[in-house]
């Protein structure tokens, strides 16, 4: 029987060729340039086409650069169809976590607030007032579990 790698338990194909197999996956590392998103994006896709589309691995790679997005929206230097590029890219591979969030975090109160709470701010400045509510509504529903009445909800009740 031969050895197999980890890979071949989150791999898109069944089995692999002895001479394929990966023995492992670096979770890359990035700075907040757009030159280096441009090549994390790149990344991004080559491992796409490795990992199955539920594997955790592929869920970090996808929070990382959605988080990047954040970051460069929110510092302010960007021209006004840089920021709506980056929001609408943003937006779009928020959508393919909350996807994922929901097969690998169904049971659980450690469900990303943040991510929630700064996807429907994304949506909100997009014009997506009707997706902004449904995700501002979940998010608070879960920071509320969380965290009972030890936080004030004034800003989630005023974006309802």
């Amino acid at each position: 029987k031969p050895n197999l790698s980890i890979i071949n338990c989150i791999s898109k194909n069944n089995s692999c060729q002895t001479e394929q197999i990966i023995d492992y996956v670096n979770i890359s590392t990035i700075d907040y340039t757009e030159q280096s998103i441009d090549i994390y994006e790149e990344k991004l896709s080559n491992i796409q086409q490795i990992l199955h589309e539920n594997s955790i691995l592929l869920l970090q790679e996808r929070e990382k650069l959605f988080f990047v997005y954040q970051k460069l929206i929110n510092d302010n230097y960007l021209n006004d169809n840089q920021r709506i590029n980056y929001i609408s890219r943003a937006i779009q591979l928020g959508e393919i976590l909350i996807e994922q969030y929901n097969i690998h975090l169904k049971h659980s109160s450690i469900y990303p607030k943040l991510f929630l709470t700064d996807l429907a701010n994304l949506c909100q400045i997009a014009g997506n007032k009707s997706r902004a509510k449904q995700l501002y509504q979940k998010a608070l529903h879960l920071w509320k579990l969380d965290y009972g009445e030890y936080l004030d909800y004034t800003e989630f009740y005023t974006k309802l």
